[in-house]
């Protein structure tokens, strides 16, 4: 009887304490929150994400902007590159509308994403500005995703 009371009293709770502390634990995914501010040309702390380097501008031409852009990282990326393409116009410059949206430009077991002078053609008469989000993907079954927004500069096509 002494040893059934000693057990319940002192050996189960070491016995479910060990059983917990051996059970595995699942990972949780979360999502960060998004949110619409633009960011332009920001360094990225090497140490903390994916993406390495990132820029956005634009260029003006006849009826046309000219995007250039890079997404680039250190190592080799399941999916780099630019999502969520947005050219926007404006008649004042401050309030922005957008008048057309891109496909997104991906590039796959890659280091870097690059744009130089892509064309598209604009209505005349407004300014112009580029919106985007760089993305990243690393390979394997855990692979993190990193999104950075940028706004380009704006540009007037007349």
């Amino acid at each position: 009887m002494i040893g059934v009371i000693y057990m319940k009293k002192y050996l189960y709770p070491i016995m479910a304490s060990t059983i917990l502390i051996c059970l595995p634990v699942n990972p949780v995914n979360t999502k960060a929150l998004e949110t619409d501010t633009p960011v332009t040309e920001e360094p990225i702390d090497e140490t903390s994400g994916l993406i390495f380097s990132y820029d956005l501008s634009i260029s003006s031409g006849s009826k046309k902007i000219y995007i250039t852009g890079t997404t680039g990282s250190r190592e080799s990326m399941k999916s780099i590159g630019f999502k969520n393409f947005k050219i926007q116009r404006s008649s004042n410059g401050t309030s922005w509308t957008t008048e057309k949206t891109l496909s997104d430009m991906l590039d796959s077991d890659s280091y870097g994403y690059y744009l130089n002078d892509y064309s598209v053609s604009v209505q005349g008469g407004y300014y112009y500005r580029v919106t985007c989000t760089h993305y990243a993907k690393e390979s394997g079954l855990f692979g993190g995703t990193q999104s950075v927004n940028n706004t380009s500069n704006s540009v007037w096509i007349g």
